[in-house]
């Protein structure tokens, strides 16, 4: 039996129709379940559809937005319906609407990862408690999909920045890394979050870190570090431009710091090298005052000079 869509479209987003399964083998309380939730006006519209056949239901439940079941039914009962659920559906709501209520059914559905439970009544009202029960579950499913999508959105934003952006608690563990970061550990976002800076950072740096994310929570304000030198993944060094601020991570109360630390080693080494070429430069020109100047060797100093300088603003072009 499929009663159809008898509620009205709504241009409110936060009033969109909430489609129902109501599956029940019982056809005039499945009709009349259905009538009294699509004339509840506590939220949400209700769009209520019917069937008496629990496994039809199976090929149903990908298209709504929550599923009302009872409990004793022939093909199958409502907890077998709700595991059958839960192996495609594992976040789908689902209600046990049932008449035979008692702690170990209760108990058994709430094991098998049942949204709520109601037992049915004689009067009206229960048809008001399920509405809202309803519409509870769903909107905290819809909440929680909206809190899933904005995460991957940032996530995905976040993964096409070269610099390193992690969150981490006081404590150490990473609580977000983006793919820059993980790559500086050669690893996934995936594989790094959950774990403890200890595992992957040198302990004379875990300290220094620790103190500095200390003084980030402690003081509320940002700080900044110019030049840190790290090692490398290669056995090398490179210079990193690290910026660390407070931040209320979703999902924990502990204090955490967001820090991005972008790898300046190549602006470092080219202001080293110009640095060079001014000293030599300079040692030219303070040759050029001597009485004994060596004319070749000037030379050579300023056209060494020259060819840093050279070099280094062409890379300085490149990179513009």
């Amino acid at each position: 039996m499929d009663t159809g869509n008898r509620a009205s479209e709504t241009g409110d987003p936060a009033a969109s129709v909430i489609r129902v399964l109501h599956v029940e083998d019982d056809e005039a309380f499945a009709d009349l379940t259905a009538t009294y939730l699509e004339r509840d006006d506590g939220g949400a519209p209700l769009s209520v559809r019917t069937v008496t056949d629990p496994q039809a239901a199976l090929g149903l439940v990908a298209d709504v937005d929550c599923v009302v079941s009872d409990y004793e039914m022939h093909s199958m009962d409502g907890l077998e319906l709700l595991e059958a659920v839960r192996e495609d559906h594992p976040e789908l709501p689902f209600v046990l609407f049932t008449g035979r209520g008692n702690e170990g059914i209760a108990s058994d559905a709430i094991s098998a990862g049942v949204t709520d439970y109601i037992q049915k009544d004689t009067g009206t009202d229960q048809y008001a408690v399920l509405a809202n029960t309803v519409r509870n579950a769903v909107s905290r499913r819809r909440a929680h999909e909206a809190a899933e999508r904005g995460e991957q959105r940032l996530r995905r934003a976040l993964d096409l920045l070269p610099q390193c952006v992690l969150v981490k608690t006081l404590d150490g563990e990473y609580l977000l890394v983006n793919e820059s970061g993980a790559e500086n550990y050669g690893m996934t976002p995936e594989e790094v979050e959950g774990r403890m800076e200890s595992e992957l950072v040198p302990d004379d740096l875990v300290e220094r870190f620790r103190r500095e994310d200390e003084q980030v929570i402690e003081s509320g304000e940002p700080l900044y570090v110019p030049e840190q030198h790290v090692d490398d993944e290669h056995g090398g060094e490179r210079v990193e431009e690290v910026h660390k601020i407070p931040f209320d991570a979703p999902g924990t109360d502990e204090p955490a710091v967001l820090t991005v630390v972008a790898d300046v080693t190549e602006s470092y080494e080219r202001r080293h090298r110009l640095a060079g070429a001014a000293t030599r430069i300079g040692d030219a020109l303070a040759e050029l005052n001597a009485d004994d100047t060596d004319v070749d060797r000037l030379e050579s100093i300023l056209e060494d000079a020259r060819a840093y300088a050279v070099g280094d603003c062409e890379s300085l072009g490149d990179a513009e």
